[in-house]
């Protein structure tokens, strides 16, 4: 039981560490190959090396990594090891690609048409950023800043660091002296925002099962099984032919509705079967609550009322 633990264990971070690496390439474009050099400010950490570079020459990747290296210290306390330890590596990562991509790109790819380099590079650096969050790793900056008031609060991420980068992007106009620049910059910002929440919600979105048949116990232990899901049973009764039933209640990530499909289809092709999308699922396996819980009273403070 051990070994099958530490091998999914294993598997998980293998993915996570893959996810977070083409996520980081991805950011690297975006950045690099389509914002940076037709002067477009992204926001976060990204942002201000932007404008250092713009304002002093210093290399994006220097600024960067420094500035993470602070952020990550106050992380280190509030969101963990293991979120930080994913997180230098996504910032280590992208420090890289990034120096990579300017020394070896020097064209202006679509320097005439700085509005679809806008929308490109934000796709690009939401879907990199959105991917990394759902690898548990982040590209650092006010994604850290997003991660933790997440973690507390049920607040979309995209809408956190969409605040946070405002400020950032409109004192660009105080190296580029261009509005039509700092316009640029706001669109990217709404389609990082935008890209960042639908790939993250992709990740998390869960369906529920109702299953109705004669065969529910071989059902319930297959899907306890294979994709690892809990089932409940729930008796009911047929309105029509008063019948006594079983019927099994499944929640699931999205992605595995294929294999609950095929494990019914396998064991029972004639069952009848009720999949809906459902808003959001706490519990383990699934999200944590983020509730913030009041402070009790003092009896000073209830003597005052």
């Amino acid at each position: 039981m051990t070994t099958t633990i530490s091998k999914t264990a294993l598997t998980k971070e293998l993915r996570d560490y893959t996810m977070i690496t083409i996520a980081m390439l991805s950011y690297s474009i975006g950045w690099g190959v389509f914002l940076l050099p037709n002067n477009i400010t992204t926001g976060g950490v990204a942002g201000v090396s932007s404008i250092l570079y713009w304002a002093t020459g210093i290399p994006v990747q220097l600024s960067y990594s420094v500035i993470n290296g602070i952020l990550l210290l106050v992380a280190l306390k509030v969101l963990g090891w293991k979120f930080c330890v994913k997180t230098v590596y996504a910032v280590s990562v992208l420090t890289v690609s990034i120096g990579i991509v300017t020394a070896q790109y020097k064209a202006h790819l679509l320097n005439d048409q700085p509005f679809m380099a806008a929308i490109i590079g934000a796709v690009f650096c939401g879907c990199g950023v959105g991917l990394g969050l759902s690898s548990n790793g982040s590209t650092g900056g006010t994604d850290i800043i997003a991660a933790i008031v997440n973690k507390y609060r049920d607040v979309s991420l995209g809408r956190v660091i969409l605040i946070c980068d405002v400020i950032i992007i409109s004192s660009s106009y105080l190296v580029l002296h261009d509005w039509e620049k700092v316009i640029y910059g706001y669109v990217v910002l709404y389609v990082t925002a935008f890209c960042i929440d639908q790939v993250v919600e992709s990740t998390r979105r869960s369906v529920q099962f109702f299953i109705i048949s004669d065969k529910y116990q071989e059902i319930g232990e297959r899907i306890n099984r294979e994709p690892h899901r809990g089932c409940t049973v729930v008796d009911a009764q047929g309105f029509y032919s008063g019948k006594d039933v079983k019927m099994l209640f499944v929640l699931a990530k999205r992605r595995q509705s294929n294999m609950i499909f095929r494990i019914i289809n396998e064991v029972d092709p004639h069952a009848f079967v009720s999949q809906s999308a459902v808003i959001g699922v706490y519990g383990e396996g699934f999200d944590h609550f983020k509730v913030r819980m009041k402070k009790a009273k003092t009896n000073n403070e209830t003597h005052q009322e």
